[in-house]
């Protein structure tokens, strides 16, 4: 009789299939953002502002990031029925 070992949750590979995509996009935006290094002009209404452009793109990449964790918040908060 063999014995079973308990089930210790999803493995290396099941976590390794669900993260590929967004482990792909964090690399190629770090990449985009290395070699991106002119200063650029960005005009925000009536103002113009220059900043080099990878520091432009690692704002973007941080507001990007802090939206997208807002947004599943309040998902999961909304699913689990909490306030």
């Amino acid at each position: 009789m063999t014995q079973q070992q308990p089930d210790s949750g999803p493995g290396i590979g099941a976590i390794a299939r669900r993260y590929w995509f967004p482990a792909l996009l964090a690399v190629l935006a770090v990449v985009f953002i290395v070699q991106n290094t002119a200063d650029i002009s960005i005009y925000l209404f009536t103002r113009t502002f220059t900043a080099p452009a990878w520091l432009v793109y690692t704002i973007l990449v941080v507001v990007g990031v802090v939206v997208g964790w807002f947004a599943q918040r309040r998902r999961i908060k909304r699913r689990t029925g909490l306030r």
